[in-house]
C-alpha cells in the first residue's frame, strides 16, 4: 500500500510506512480512550441520575479501557467466569473492538 505524499517545499515526499502505521495506532488508541472517558462520565452520572443506565455505561468504559489497564481486563475475565450469561455479550463486544485495533 502506497503511503500518501507529504508536501515539503513544493516537492512530494512519501511518508515512511512505519510512521503511517504508528499514527493510525495512536489515533485508534486516542479514540478508544476518549470514548472510554465519555462512557465513564456517563456511567458516574448515571449512578446519580435515575434516567441513565449507569452500570451499562461503566461496563462499556471498562471494555474500552481493558486493553490499556490490565486490572480491568482481569476484572472482566473474573466477571465472565462468575456470570456465564455475560460471556457471549462480552465476547461479541471484544471482537467488535478488535476490528478497530490494528496494533
Amino acid at each position: 500500500m502506497a503511503s500518501p505524499p507529504k508536501k515539503s517545499g513544493g516537492r512530494d515526499v512519501p511518508l515512511p510506512p512505519g510512521l503511517l502505521a504508528l499514527s493510525e495506532s495512536m489515533l485508534t488508541r486516542l479514540f478508544r480512550l476518549t470514548l472510554g472517558f465519555f462512557f465513564l462520565v456517563l456511567g458516574i452520572s448515571g449512578l446519580f441520575l435515575p434516567f441513565l443506565q449507569g452500570l451499562l455505561f461503566l461496563a462499556l468504559a471498562a471494555l474500552l479501557f481493558s486493553p490499556d489497564l490490565p486490572f480491568l481486563a482481569r476484572w472482566l475475565d473474573r466477571l465472565e467466569a462468575r456470570h456465564p450469561s455475560l460471556s457471549h455479550p462480552l465476547r461479541r463486544m471484544r471482537e467488535f473492538l478488535k476490528k478497530f485495533d490494528r496494533s
